[in-house]
């Protein structure tokens, strides 16, 4: 048993290195807005402090994300 067991732990382990030889790595589909200026510590947290610096995509920033808007469609969520 513990044989099986091992054979199948290897297995697994050779299939998830292979799954991340063959990932491939793109560019987001959305380009991000510039600060006119440094960002310094004091200017974190930025949700807090800048939100207006965050840009979701789709004309919308961080007062769209609700539980009720998450909730109705998680769809537009996903990047």
């Amino acid at each position: 048993m513990a044989n099986e067991l091992e054979t199948l732990i290897r297995q697994i382990v050779s299939e998830l290195e292979g799954a991340k030889s063959n990932v491939t790595h793109s560019t987001a589909p959305y380009t991000t807005a510039t600060v006119d200026r440094d960002v310094t510590v004091e200017d974190y947290p930025i949700a807090k402090k800048h939100p207006e610096w965050i840009d979701l995509g789709q004309g919308r920033d961080l007062s769209h994300i609700t539980m009720d808007n998450v909730m109705a469609d998680t769809s537009q969520w996903m990047i």
